[in-house]
Formats: structure tokens, C-alpha cells, sequence
């Protein structure tokens, strides 16, 4: 007996190809957000505190990251990616803490609905930044 994961929203459809298809959307989104996560630990360990955190269904991912402000003062600062469509790869909202009372640089967290998370890790955290 086969059973669709609880978040997929799909009611079994008499047209085989057309439930096969909605199916490979919610299924191809899944493990776009699944490899997004482990690229971001594989890539940017060194900027992680603390492991990645995810819910089954990789529609809530969270983590922190250390962010250097080059005065050796570093900062942390939890992300949390919500994902509130299924079928989606990018999230639909982006929160954030910064674990000290002043940011040591302006985050534009935003970069994370439209660049996959280690991109957007990469682009947010300069490698030079965390030395």
C-alpha cells in the first residue's frame, strides 16, 4: 500500500499522469530544500554555530550564523526559512535574531527568497569575514 506525504495537498486523480505530475512538483521541491540545506552545511560549516535544524517535511529550516564585524568581535545570528508552499524551493518568510544588542553589518536577510540558502549563506557572509 502507498501512502503521499502528509504535506502533500493532491487528491488522487482518475488521470494517472496529471496526480504522477503534481506529485513530482511537490516531491522535486522537497529534495531541492533537503539539498539546499546539506550544501549549506557542506559549504559553510565554518560559518555555522550548531547544527542546521529542519522539520520533515524541510519546510521549516533553521540555523546560525557567526558573522565577524573584523574587530574580533563576532556576532550570531539565528535564521529561521519558512516555507509555507509545498512546492516551493524558496521560502515565503525570513526571520532572524542577532544574539548581541548591535548587528556588525546591515543583514539583508531577504536574500534568502530569492537565492537557494548556501547562496544566499555565501553571498550574506564573505569568506573573509569569519578569519
Amino acid at each position: 500500500q502507498y501512502h503521499e506525504p502528509y504535506y502533500v495537498e493532491i487528491q488522487t486523480n482518475p488521470d494517472l499522469k496529471k496526480f504522477f505530475s503534481e506529485l513530482g512538483i511537490y516531491l522535486n521541491a522537497l529534495v531541492s530544500r533537503r539539498e539546499q540545506m546539506n550544501l549549506l552545511w557542506s559549504e559553510h560549516s565554518s560559518k555555522l554555530d550548531g547544527d542546521v535544524t529542519n522539520s520533515p517535511a524541510y519546510d521549516l529550516i533553521q540555523f546560525t550564523l557567526r558573522i565577524s564585524n573584523g574587530q574580533e568581535k563576532e556576532s550570531s545570528i539565528s535564521i529561521k526559512l519558512c516555507y509555507d508552499d509545498f512546492k516551493c524551493t524558496l521560502p515565503s518568510s525570513v526571520s532572524y535574531h542577532v544574539k548581541q544588542e548591535e548587528p556588525p553589518v546591515q543583514l539583508d536577510v531577504e536574500i534568502f527568497k530569492t537565492k537557494y540558502i548556501h547562496r544566499a549563506v555565501r553571498d550574506l557572509v564573505p569568506e573573509d569575514s569569519n578569519e
